[in-house]
């Protein structure tokens, strides 16, 4: 992939390949792939001082493991004066301790740095030292290091080993905040701390007799059924289930099958005598529907099979990526254990037998599921996991599932787990109410959201939101409302003062909402866009002095606000009051942004055409308004205006602009 990006902005679309190799890499993480191929892990001996090359010892020492291995972290784990590893590995196991358990007569000292915590840390990192030998001129040297490798800190303490030799001449630790220190009177074979200032080596006094012996471990068989025990709470997509909406009195089995599978073929006949259980067909061509539905009768069964949509394995597929954090799609037969309220008890990849069912239908009674689908028994160091549906609704989004979103979130919620947090409950809500949102759906967002706000009192997302909702459904002082009682809590919130100030002018209050646009710069002086507003609520407001000042002030500050200037213009041209208009000031504005936009501009035009008219110049103004009669696809508001204009030109009137008073 691209290396890092030198800045925000990038270069040469370095950024762009940045993001896209980052992707590219998480796909293939969740697809299960590895980063390097599942290459075994290697080690290298190096030949010696005179030579080059390194012999690949990795079968010897019996590092070649196929783990997809990550980091690795080196210490004197049992202090026995020869170096152990840590390796940890994305796969399993996790962590491995790789012990040095190599017979040898070399030597050895270790040091463990202190400074003395007001010119050096008190941990010595960037401390050099530098070993000297009786009989050797040139110093070893290490550099204790924070950070010592990719995703890994190896131990604080500097390991030297020293082969044959045994008389050691003397330590200089180089210190990153004082003057060189030299330390003597040291033995090989020995751990000693040395602090800064004290001149004198301390030994230190290591544990004795460290044996690590691996415990055993009784593992459980492997089988050909791939069983996942998801924590409590976690809740199944909707399905039709062929439209079949008996309610479920007892957990059930929800089993994917194909007629094209010979292992669900051969299972057939066996699933018939099955109590709870709803099979579901995962074939889409009408040619595999109908082999499914004469195997279906050669079973035994005497209906036709229920169906599933692409939709709704896709959600199935979602929920699974949802738990497991992998991209693979389920293969059949696939099961889910649900009891029913829908909550999922288990997912099974392959066949499955009914005595392995009714076991695992006993845990709807347990809260921590753990050690049901953990694969040996161990000590847990978390918490209970408790499913969250926001895991869920985020991978059917990720798959551009919106309505099945909606539809899980619809069902989650009401069965939120009871131990989930307060902020875990109102952003499921909160969540649910904007996808509601985003659909079109604000009067059903509207009760979500006042429970969201239950749960997120002072969170200004709820509040935008439940404003947003009451707009859109027309209801104005609901919205005002709930914006207000949002803004006591964040009165700084640039979101929510400028829906402040659309509430307040859908209200008409234009002088309320003027004064939230001032405040509104006056947090954020460059907000160009809310200068230009000020000024057409001026004129809304009757002050269309005050207006054409606003909008040339910030014209002055702002040039490029082409906005503004659009409105000046029609102001000059089109006001009622002949004290305001401008007339050719108006046309000099109008013809500006028409030659910057090149004409391409259909409100600039129109501007134009007034300012036209406006001198009396009625033959140019149609030309031009001719020309925006051509354009398709205008705005409602657009098309109004082109009615209006065209009617003052047809009376060979100049048009003037009745909202403003």
């Amino acid at each position: 992939m691209s290396q890092s990006p030198l800045d925000a902005q990038g270069r040469d679309g370095q950024l762009q390949s940045y993001r896209q190799g980052w992707k590219a890499l998480n796909r293939l993480l969740h697809e299960n792939k590895s980063f390097s191929g599942r290459e075994r892990n290697s080690a290298f001996l190096n030949c010696g001082a005179d030579s080059t090359r390194f012999a690949d010892v990795s079968s010897a020492i019996g590092w070649d493991f196929a783990d997809d291995a990550r980091a690795i972290a080196s210490v004197d784990w049992d202090f026995d004066g020869d170096l152990d590893y840590w390796v940890s590995n994305r796969t399993a196991p996790r962590v491995r301790l790789l012990e040095n358990t190599l017979e040898n007569s070399n030597h050895f000292v270790s040091f463990l740095l202190e400074g003395n915590g007001a010119n050096t840390n008190r941990d010595g990192v960037g401390a050099r030292v530098e070993l000297r030998l009786g009989d050797d001129e040139k110093p070893r040297i290490k550099t204790l290091h924070a950070g010592h490798s990719f995703l890994s800190q190896s131990s604080r303490w500097l390991h030297f080993g020293l082969g044959g030799a045994t008389k050691i001449k003397s330590i200089t630790v180089n210190w990153p905040g004082g003057d060189p220190e030299t330390f003597k009177v040291i033995k090989a074979d020995y751990h000693y701390l040395l602090k800064q200032g004290s001149g004198s080596v301390l030994p230190f006094l290591t544990p004795k007799n460290i044996k690590l012996q691996p415990g055993s471990q009784s593992v459980h068989p492997p089988t050909p059924l791939a069983r996942t025990i998801p924590p409590s709470g976690n809740i199944l997509p909707p399905l039709k289930l062929g439209g079949n909406t008996e309610e479920l009195k007892a957990p059930t089995l929800i089993q994917l099958w194909s007629g094209t599978c010979p292992h669900c073929l051969v299972k057939l006949p066996k699933w018939k005598k099955w109590d709870r259980l709803i099979l579901l067909c995962t074939d889409f061509k009408i040619e595999d529907q109908e082999k499914a539905r004469i195997n279906f009768r050669k079973a035994g069964f005497t209906n036709d099979p229920i169906f599933c949509s692409e939709e709704e394995l896709l959600s199935l597929n979602a929920f699974q990526a949802s738990l497991v954090d992998l991209w693979i799609p389920l293969p059949v037969p696939s099961s889910f254990l649900i009891t029913p309220t829908w909550e999922v008890l288990g997912i099974y990849r392959g066949a499955i037998e009914e005595e392995q069912v009714m076991k695992d239908a006993e845990l709807a009674l347990q809260f921590d599921r753990r050690e049901a689908g953990a694969p040996f028994p161990g000590i847990w160091i978390g918490e209970v996991p408790i499913g969250n549906p926001m895991r869920t609704s985020n991978q059917l989004l990720e798959r551009g599932l919106d309505q099945q979103a909606i539809s899980y979130l619809q069902r989650a919620v009401p069965r939120l787990h009871p131990k989930l947090s307060r902020f875990e409950k109102g952003d499921s809500l909160l969540t649910l109410a904007q996808l509601l949102g985003i659909n079109g759906r604000s009067a059903e967002a509207l009760p979500v959201l006042i429970k969201s706000r239950a749960f997120l009192p002072e969170d200004s997302r709820v509040g935008l939101l439940l404003a947003q909702a009451y707009l859109d459904t027309k209801d104005l002082k609901g919205a005002l409302q709930a914006n207000s009682l949002a803004l006591n809590q964040h009165p700084e919130n640039l979101d929510l003062l400028d829906q402040r100030s659309l509430i307040l002018r859908q209200l008409k209050e234009w002088l309320s909402a003027i004064e939230t646009d001032r405040r509104i710069t006056q947090l954020s002086p460059s907000s160009a866009d809310v200068k230009t507003r000020i000024g057409s609520t001026l004129l809304f407001a009757g002050k269309p002095l005050e207006a054409i000042q606003q909008l040339k002030k910030t014209l002055a500050k702002h040039p490029r606000e082409l906005d503004a200037a659009n409105i000046l213009a029609r102001v000059l041209s089109c006001h009622s009051n002949s004290f305001v208009r401008s007339p050719d000031e108006a046309l000099a504005l109008a013809n500006r942004l028409c030659q910057i936009s090149r004409n391409r501009n259909n409100r600039f035009l129109l501007t134009k055409a007034a300012a036209l008219a406006n001198l009396e110049k009625y033959n140019e103004a149609k030309t031009i308004l001719k020309l925006v009669k051509q354009q398709k696809n205008l705005s409602p508001p657009l098309k109004n205006l082109v009615i209006l204009i065209n009617n003052s030109l047809q009376e060979k009137t100049p048009f003037r602009e009745t909202r403003w008073p």
